[in-house]
């Protein structure tokens, strides 16, 4: 018994996949096993366990799963979907900064894709809009030291 439950412990993937095997139903274990992922670079497994945590999840935990998933379709190269998944959890949790950080960001590498096509015009518009994105995630929590990056 405490051979297999070393294994089980041997890492927060082990635990997690432990823990959704035994209760399939845990939006909370589905979550920590995408986070696992995530962090781990593994984004299909990670994508794959917040879309399973998704319809079980209470409205007040959705916003970091939400923002969680736009990071994995930012990672991916999927902008359009990111930008739905952190909008979507601004709006659940308008005192929640890290989706705000992150449309900022969206908004950051649009400006520098439009600079780099000759769009001066547009790129300033969206340099605009990504310091409104990082200023209302600074008002939210002043310490977040990647939205103060973001405005210089």
């Amino acid at each position: 018994l405490t051979t297999s439950r070393q294994r089980i412990w041997a890492d927060d993937a082990s635990f997690w996949s432990a823990a959704v095997e035994s209760n399939p139903h845990s939006w909370r274990a589905w979550r920590e096993l995408a986070t696992v992922h995530l962090g781990a670079g593994r984004l299909e497994e990670a994508e794959a366990a917040f879309l399973r945590a998704l319809p079980d999840t209470p409205r007040s935990e959705r916003p970091i799963l939400l923002n969680n998933l736009g990071i994995v379709y930012q990672q991916t190269g999927r902008l359009a979907a990111a930008e739905t998944s952190f909008r979507e959890a601004a709006e659940i949790n308008p005192r929640y900064a890290d989706p705000l950080y992150n449309l900022g960001l969206q908004c950051w590498s649009r400006a520098l894709r439009l600079e780099s096509e000759g769009e001066g015009n547009a790129a300033a518009a969206q340099l605009d809009e990504a310091r409104r994105y990082f200023e209302a995630a600074l008002a939210i929590d002043p310490d977040l030291a990647t939205a103060h990056y973001g405005l210089g």
